[in-house]
């Protein structure tokens, strides 16, 4: 990947990140109007933060990833373990 591509993607990444902080959700739909771009760029790009842990993909789109959904499955566990 050249050095200008790979810097619009972390952009792109970094206000992703931003949108979804201040809607809690947004649809693949959105962001590609938004950013120009075609619909499989923006679920690849979604896809990678998936990945990372910084949002949660959703059919059509991403959500926030707050830090409930991460320990309330932990919390769970714990509960049938005790059992």
């Amino acid at each position: 990947m050249k050095t200008n591509e790979k810097r619009f993607l972390e952009e792109r990444h970094r206000k992703i990140l931003d949108l979804l902080l201040e809607r809690e959700r947004i649809t693949v739909d959105e962001l590609s109007r938004l950013f120009r771009t075609s619909g499989a760029t923006i679920r690849s790009d979604l896809n990678d933060l998936a990945k990372k842990g910084l949002l949660t993909r959703t059919h059509g789109g991403a959500m926030f990833r707050n830090q409930m959904e991460v320990e309330l499955p932990i919390q769970a566990r714990k509960r049938t373990e005790e059992l």
